[in-house]
């Protein structure tokens, strides 16, 4: 069996010594302009708290197949329903 890290005393120590990756390419590439800013404010805030805030880029293809699939799942009810359906 492997030894279990001290995860409660690295919660005593706080977020100053982490560092937070931030994948901006594909997901922040098609975000709506509140949102992004909303993003934006929220890295800054996140970014008094901890060591470092990095951008990085992923080594692995990505598309969107398998988050369209979800959003429509999750969203099905509605769409069944109506509910929340705003005219355009």
């Amino acid at each position: 069996m492997l030894p279990v890290a001290d995860y409660v005393s690295a919660l005593r120590e706080g977020a100053k010594s982490m560092r937070v990756g931030v994948p901006r390419a594909y997901f922040f590439d098609d975000l709506d302009p509140e949102v992004a800013s909303a993003m934006e404010q929220a890295l800054r805030g996140i970014s008094t708290l901890v060591a470092e805030i990095k951008e990085v880029r992923l080594d692995v293809p990505t598309d969107r197949t398998l988050q369209t699939a979800e959003s429509y799942a999750y969203h099905a009810r509605e769409r069944r329903e109506g509910a929340g359906v705003v005219p355009t």
